[in-house]
């Protein structure tokens, strides 16, 4: 808590995107683990003493994210700074900014970026990018503007995050986090609307079956959280 309220937490993150060093990723990452567990442990009379600790860096930690993707730098580095931007709340973003107005930016840039991320399907993808770039979709949608839109203008990130479902279910980890994603995109109607009513867009009837039928097979699964 020191280092995030102090210069401490400034003079590392200035350092960390100046050298992109691993190390300095991690401690960001570390932090960022930090707040996110103080947010969930919040009363609802509690305040967020630690509001504007994140504000001044999402947009470069997303400039870095993209940055390593497009020049094919490296997947650790990678992993670290969506792993830290995927334990960001609404509550860390800059002041009178929310996540659609960080994710729509020229022509929804940030978006196809994440769901380029998000497909298994590519050669050599690696799993733990993979699994990081869906917890971001997943920090995305606490805000319910995002899933709306979303619904409405990029469902192909919700058959994204289907095949990455049935891509990895020998892997706990990626399972339980993508269950969790999912989870938290059909709270909303227009999610449930795009991905299992006969009145989908992108999704056939096939589809729909498919994925009913493959989440009704966890029930079963032998890790008690996938259950």
């Amino acid at each position: 808590r020191k280092v995030c309220n102090s210069k401490a937490h400034e003079a590392l993150m200035s350092k960390f995107l100046e050298t992109k060093d691993i190390f300095l990723a991690k401690a960001a990452k570390a932090l960022s683990l930090y707040t996110y567990r103080v947010q969930e442990a919040l009363g609802d009379d509690d305040e967020y003493a630690e509001i504007e600790v994140w504000g001044a860096w999402i947009k470069e930690l997303f400039a870095l994210a993209m940055e390593i993707h497009q020049e094919r730098g490296s997947p650790d580095l990678l992993v670290e700074v969506l792993a830290t931007l995927a334990n960001m709340s609404p509550d860390d973003l800059p002041e009178d900014t929310m996540w659609k107005d960080l994710l729509t930016v020229g022509r929804c840039q940030v978006l196809e970026f994440m769901e380029e991320l998000c497909d298994c399907r590519i050669p050599n993808t690696r799993p733990d990018v993979v699994m990081q770039a869906v917890s971001c979709i997943g920090a995305f949608a606490l805000e319910p503007d995002v899933c709306a839109f979303l619904a409405e203008h990029r469902p192909r990130i919700f058959r994204l995050i289907q095949f990455d479902l049935y891509m990895y279910t020998d892997d706990t980890g990626i399972m339980l986090q993508t269950l969790f994603v999912l989870y938290r995109l059909l709270r909303f109607q227009e999610v449930c609307v795009e991905m299992l009513s006969s009145n989908s867009n992108s999704f056939s009837s096939t589809d729909i079956r498919k994925f009913v039928t493959e989440v009704g097979k966890f029930v079963e699964h032998p890790h008690l959280e996938v259950q």
